[in-house]
């Protein structure tokens, strides 16, 4: 996929400014997200201008995204006119707002450790709305992420002491951005406690930051650590354990790493199962290796547990992510007609993640009928996958699709089309990630959204390493 040029992009931010005065909230909103798309990573702050009018919109919905995109165009900057623009989003009367103000305070200042700029968000660790105190935790240790910051492990750790749940589930993950990868088992030893917490909110955290703490590691004391939470009776807990094995095998597509994997493909009870669906698709993110597809991800389609059919799904299409990958298209087309409607979803969703940026034909004449349907599982997913397909190609076939999209019945489906008419960055594996959580953060799993945070990591670090050349 080519890098978008400043004209390409223009056009966009031009077809974006008329949805910004839609009638419609929800395509207000999607479009204002889609701005922070078009502009992440680039020199055209100037543009932003365009959300500007949105700051005083009645609807929280759109404020709420106009906080989060302006995070995404200054990410990892530090710019005081960000800043300046997000601080009285921290005080809105909206809950969503705050919410998303506290992210988007943690994506501009993301990874610099800029200890005076995050002091903004510590006003709302004593926030009346417990997803408020969350997000700034989350975004306290997005500011810290990667940089082991002593300052950053002692705010957040007092945190974890606080009665709030939304309190110790944000600081649980803060923890772990702020780890990411060490693998170090003193820090694991702050959250392992977390695993027995009276919230399954705190709980499910837990076994994230236990997860992006063991990072890419492949480590089988990462999952030794995970296990108590496969065991918990709330499925939000062993989904948090799940994509915590997910974040363990993170880009290790083979060796003796691996191989601690495979004993959780035999595992009798389906929530280790589910377990191994993240870990083969993040494993073998973007590599569409045979191995993975064949040997490992065939047998969890066609498990007996919805619940392992559904990480399958999603996971293959993280296998294939962009290589437009045909053979994998027709496995997941059999499970349109699944009995589970979250398995058709992700089904669905996965053709366009296997897809994305390619404009394949092939992925568009299996989600054109879905588009149709009264199935809302499958409508809803190939909404997301035609987005998916066409993102960051400037075909005007796509944009037609996405256009007649706007005037779905299903707001979450409009407000994903406006979305997708904004521009991605160009590295796929990395897009995939960030793409993949925010789409699930906001119609599906809320804290999905920790994909995006680890792809930006990997954008940030790819960027660290091109200086250091």
């Amino acid at each position: 996929m080519k890098k978008p040029s400043i004209g390409q992009r223009t056009k966009a931010l031009e077809e974006l400014r008329l949805l910004l005065k839609d009638s419609d909230e929800w395509i207000r909103s999607g479009a204002a997200l889609g701005v922070g798309f078009c502009l992440i990573n680039t020199d055209l702050e100037e543009e932003l201008g365009i959300l500007y009018p949105l700051l005083e919109d009645p609807s929280g919905v759109v404020r709420a995204n106009v906080a989060l995109g302006i995070g995404m165009t200054f990410f990892n900057s530090c710019s005081e006119i960000g800043l300046k623009i997000l601080q009285p989003l921290l005080k809105d009367p909206d809950w969503r707002v705050r919410l998303n103000a506290a992210l988007g305070v943690g994506f501009l200042l993301f990874g610099t450790a800029a200890e005076e700029d995050v002091k903004n968000l510590i006003p709302l660790f004593e926030d009346s709305f417990g997803w408020v105190c969350h997000g700034a935790a989350l975004g306290y240790g997005l500011t810290f992420l990667g940089t082991q910051s002593e300052l950053g492990k002692k705010v957040l750790q007092q945190l974890i002491e606080k009665p709030s749940d939304g309190l110790r589930s944000g600081a649980a993950i803060g923890i772990g951005l702020i780890f990411i990868g060490t693998g170090k088992k003193e820090i694991v030893e702050i959250l392992t406690p977390l695993l027995e917490d009276p919230s399954e909110w705190v709980r499910r955290s837990a076994a994230w930051g236990i997860g992006l703490i063991y990072l890419s590691t492949g480590s089988e004391a990462g999952i030794d650590a995970l296990f108590p939470a496969f065991r918990d009776p709330q499925w939000m807990v062993y989904l948090g354990a799940a994509w915590g094995v997910g974040l363990i095998f993170l880009d290790i597509k083979s060796g003796e790493k691996l191989e601690n994997l495979f004993p959780l493909f035999e595992a009798h009870s389906d929530k280790v199962r589910r377990g191994a669906t993240a870990g083969i698709g993040l494993a073998f993110l973007g590599t569409c290796s045979a191995e993975s597809r064949v040997n490992h991800l065939q047998p969890l389609l066609e498990d007996s547990s919805a619940w392992v059919r559904r990480g399958a799904a999603f996971s293959a299409g993280l296998v294939c992510l962009g290589t437009g990958e045909e053979t994998i298209i027709d496995s997941l087309q059999k499970l349109f007609q699944d009995s589970d409607g979250w398995v058709r979803f992700f089904a669905a969703w996965s053709v366009g993640m296997v897809c994305l940026g390619t404009a394949s034909e092939k992925g568009l004449q299996t989600l054109s009928p879905l588009l149709k349907t009264h199935d809302l599982w499958l409508r809803r997913g190939a909404a997301f996958a035609v987005r998916l397909n066409f993102f960051g190609t400037f075909s005007k076939k796509g944009t037609e699709i996405l256009r007649s999209l706007l005037l779905d019945s299903e707001p979450g489906i409009r407000m994903n089309a406006a979305i997708g008419l904004g521009i991605p960055i160009k590295d796929k594996k990395v897009e995939g990630l960030i793409i993949s959580g925010l789409i699930c953060s906001w119609g599906v799993f809320w804290d999905m959204w920790i994909l995006s945070a680890v792809g930006a990591w990997l954008l940030m670090r790819q960027k660290l390493l091109s200086r250091n050349l």
